[in-house]
């Protein structure tokens, strides 16, 4: 369910088709390296505590929280620039005369 999240997320905040098409393989990358967590850290003779493990994966959760943090602020800041710059990607359809106008990013 987060995975589809971060996907969307992703998908309204990048500008370009080259920047969502490597937004997107880091995403999935990251997804991708969690199954190391299954296999590598949580080892059978580390139980029933699994301390080691758990200490990983409590610093691998404070660098996604630091990650998310910082491309948040990212893109407010970005965003707030192309709003200023009048350069922002817009989806135009006209449906029996009336014209639809539909911006894909906000500013917060």
């Amino acid at each position: 369910m987060v995975h589809i999240v971060n996907v969307g997320w992703l998908s309204i905040n990048c500008r370009s088709p080259q920047q969502r098409s490597i937004a997107m393989a880091l995403i999935i990358m990251a997804a991708n390296a969690a199954g190391i967590a299954g296999n590598q850290v949580f080892r059978t003779q580390d139980a029933p505590l699994y301390v080691h493990a758990f200490t990983a994966m409590l610093c691998l959760a404070a660098v996604c929280l630091a990650t998310v943090i910082a491309q948040t602020f990212w893109y407010i800041w970005s965003n707030r620039q192309m709003a200023k710059s009048g350069n922002v990607p817009t989806v135009q359809a006209k449906t029996e005369g009336t014209e639809i106008v539909q911006t894909w990013w906000w500013t917060w």
